[in-house]
């Protein structure tokens, strides 16, 4: 190999690199449907308000955000934000109280509490129950936590 080539091959292995790290970002925003809540719910001005950072939620088909979303909990609504390094293709996400339902889910030995926005109802927000009440204490009686049907509780448990 010339000496222009290795020379060459750091900066090739640099492009490549960030090239798939700004795929893998993307397809994970279109997979798990981040940048469909974005559309309809971009967020403005930073809330103010409880804030958690480092925390995981799943979204659909099984998009898992481990331990990398921030949340801030306020009297307005819910708002949902990554660190910088993972931001591409994750524009932050408001929303409103007035907007989610939440209803509990059992998943073996995981409470969950799963939220959906009613203009993006085919994007779920499943969260450790634990961590739903928290943030959902905020909401005061604009939103409350429906049970789990019968009927699904009787899956999750088998």
């Amino acid at each position: 190999m010339s000496e222009d080539a290795l020379r060459t091959l750091p900066w090739l292995f640099l492009v490549g690199f960030v090239a798939l790290w700004l795929l893998i970002f993307r397809v994970a925003a279109w997979w798990g449907g981040w940048n469909l809540l974005a559309q309809s719910y971009p967020a403005g001005l930073p809330l103010t308000g409880e804030r958690l950072r480092m925390r995981s939620a799943q979204l659909r088909a099984g998009c898992n955000y481990n331990n990398c979303i921030t949340f801030v909990s306020s009297a307005a609504g819910l708002q949902l934000s990554m660190p910088l390094p993972f931001r591409f293709a994750h524009p932050p996400v408001f929303l409103p109280w007035s907007e989610l339902s939440a209803r509990r889910e059992q998943r073996w030995l995981v409470a969950l509490v799963v939220l959906r926005a009613r203009r993006v109802p085919d994007v779920p927000i499943k969260l450790r129950a634990r961590l739903a009440e928290r943030l959902l204490a905020h909401a005061g009686a604009e939103l409350r936590i429906e049970p789990e049907p019968a009927s699904r509780a009787a899956e999750g448990a088998g």
